[in-house]
């Protein structure tokens, strides 16, 4: 199981959250008090993260773009914009390397 509580510091090749994503296939998630489990069926793979890394999810889930999430973290957290992009691109590197989500390209702001 991979866990990530406080986002790790690590980031990759995201540029300034303008890459987009999508859950990848065979991504199944469970949402609840404490974050979200997140299994991947092809692998067995199990991923968990904290109620942060669950609105996180659940925003890239229903179509949002990273720097939009971003945003949003910024407001509802009272955290500065540039942590909260920096936060979610270790994220959502995490996830991309360990098979959760894809990389489906970049968008235009």
């Amino acid at each position: 199981m991979f866990k990530l509580g406080r986002f790790a510091r690590q980031i990759g090749e995201i540029s300034e959250t303008r890459d987009s994503f999508t859950v990848a296939s065979g991504v199944q998630a469970s949402v609840h008090d404490d974050g979200v489990v997140l299994l991947h069926i092809p692998t067995g793979k199990v991923f968990q993260a904290n109620h942060t890394g669950a609105r996180i999810w659940q925003h890239l889930s229903s179509g949002m773009q990273p720097g939009v999430i971003a945003t949003e973290i910024s407001r509802h957290y009272g955290v500065p914009q540039d942590l909260a992009t920096r936060d979610i691109a270790s994220f959502l590197t995490a996830l991309e390397q360990h098979g959760f989500v894809t990389r489906t390209g970049r968008f235009q702001s």
